[in-house]
């Protein structure tokens, strides 16, 4: 308990010294002039851009699939774009996640067990803990059954099977593999042969895709030669044709000790916390 009092009142000292800044004044004053509903705020990024990629924060945080869930609850967002694509989830079991999010079961509990029937075998990882996959499957699923404009899901990370791997030997060579090594490339490829089969609504072909932050940068690696997803999108479909939001992160520690700061030094956060 006292620790946690004592993180509230070491937080709401940075948030007062930060009111005493004036330079946080340009920051709360852009908020008070610029607000909008960030449900609309991707619906006007759509009528402009074909393409939009939310950056995903940290994969373990649920509040960020509190929003998607919302947008894709949205009834244009099925009448309208329809598709929507996702870092996590092998690009072979695409038409298993459709199936699933498409069909019908006789109960709550029919459907739990084939959710979890086909998570054990969505990703390459032994264990995708994140628990925001099971909310954004479940709500996805409840999304499709009430509506006759259904949502189709594309799974754009590696090709694997766990069906073929039989030693932990087997399992490393494709963890080395160039499939895995170069992922950013790898997501980029299985979209580009999604999009392109995909079915136009009102005469256009329209993606949401959710990616991890970094992958999501309009940049190159660090030290390298080649492009994250976010440039990789951006070069192949126009740059004004592909708009990449950033939900904003958390300030941490990297395995490595290297440091991500928040947005602006916590500017942001701190005009957030002003406007309430």
């Amino acid at each position: 308990m006292k620790k946690t009092i004592l993180l509230i009142i070491i937080a709401g000292c940075a948030i007062t010294s930060y009111a005493q800044n004036s330079e946080l004044n340009d920051y709360v004053n852009y908020i008070k002039g610029n607000n909008c509903n960030p449900v609309d705020y991707i619906f006007n990024l759509f009528e402009k851009s074909d393409i939009v990629v939310i950056g995903e924060r940290d994969h373990r945080d649920t509040t960020q699939y509190e929003l998607i869930l919302d947008l894709l609850r949205d009834p244009r967002f099925a009448k309208e774009i329809g598709y929507v694509y996702t870092e996590v989830g092998c690009v072979n079991r695409t038409k298993n996640a459709n199936k699933l999010l498409c069909g019908r079961y006789k109960s709550d509990k029919a459907f739990n067990e084939a959710l979890y029937t086909y998570l054990r075998n969505e990703d390459f990882n032994p264990l995708w803990d994140k628990y925001n996959r099971v909310q954004f499957l479940r709500g996805l699923y409840e999304i499709n059954r009430s509506s006759k404009n259904k949502i189709t899901l594309g799974l754009t990370d590696c090709n694997f099977s766990w069906k073929k791997i039989k030693t932990a030997e087997e399992y490393r060579k494709f963890d080395y593999s160039p499939a895995c090594a170069y992922r950013d490339s790898t997501m980029c490829f299985h979209f580009a042969k999604m999009y392109a089969k995909q079915k136009p609504k009102n005469g256009k072909r329209k993606a949401l895709i959710i990616t991890n932050h970094p992958h999501a940068l309009n940049a190159t690696f660090e030290g390298k030669d080649y492009h994250r997803q976010g440039k990789w999108l951006k070069e192949r479909y126009g740059n004004d044709n592909v708009k990449i939001v950033m939900l904003n992160w958390t300030e941490y520690t990297h395995s490595n000790d290297q440091q991500t700061p928040l947005v602006a030094d916590g500017l942001w956060d701190a005009a957030f916390e002003v406007v309430k």
